[in-house]
């Protein structure tokens, strides 16, 4: 059966529109969350400040009695299970669909932060991947590029540089050294654009993407 694309389109459009709408209702769940975590503190207050005897007890039963708190409170709880529930249920769900769609993804960001990470991060991946690599200032003619040539022993390309994979850390460093963001290293179908804060987005074939995610968790890197 061929490919029906204009179905397919639309299905993924009414996906991407609900994903948003969801977005925006998670507001509300922490608006919940955070009144159970007001009510949790309330009891707890009222727990550690009062040391009931019998008589005290039969006190504060009678002035609960004049409230529906117990009943109110049954509810909630009652509720807040209920959607725990579902949300259980509908987890298994989102497993499942998000296998199936990692399965098209090209693009991947990867938030390394550390910067004693990112070496190790790279050489997960790059390690036998290719032997040169083309480095991309943000703007040509970028005047912090000026020394890559006498301090890294590299060779111009055109308008970009020409680096070997043995001497791509110090070409990192050095570009973060200069305050550089956005600049771009690639090669044959990989191409990594490092942003400040080590943020590093990926642009490939999924198959990589899936390598460079392995590599990500086995040294707690974020992805998304």
């Amino acid at each position: 059966m061929a490919l029906d694309k204009p179905v397919v389109k639309d299905n993924l459009k009414r996906i991407e529109k609900t994903l948003t709408k969801s977005k925006k209702q998670f507001s509300e769940m922490n608006v919940l969350i955070t009144s159970f975590n007001d009510i949790y503190a309330y009891l707890e207050d009222l727990k550690s400040k009062t040391i009931l005897s019998k008589e005290d007890k039969k006190t504060v039963a009678l002035i609960i009695k004049t409230t529906a708190l117990l009943d109110s409170y049954s509810g909630f709880c009652n509720d807040l299970f209920n959607l725990q529930s579902k949300i259980t249920g509908i987890g298994i769900k989102l497993r499942e669909t998000a296998l199936f769609l990692e399965t098209f993804r090209t693009v991947r960001k990867y938030n390394v932060n550390d910067p004693q990470k990112i070496f190790r991060f790279l050489s997960g991946f790059l390690d036998g991947f290719a032997e040169y690599y083309t480095f991309k200032p943000e703007f040509i003619g970028d005047s912090k590029t000026d020394d890559f040539v006498a301090k890294l022993g590299i060779s111009k390309d055109g308008p970009y540089f020409k680096i070997g994979y043995n001497i791509l850390p110090k070409a990192i460093e050095h570009a973060y050294s200069k305050k550089m963001k956005n600049f771009v290293i690639e090669s044959h179908n990989l191409k990594l654009v490092f942003n400040k804060d080590y943020v590093i987005t990926a642009y490939t074939e999924n198959d990589i993407i899936k390598k460079i995610d392995r590599v990500a968790r086995d040294l707690d890197i974020s992805l998304n």
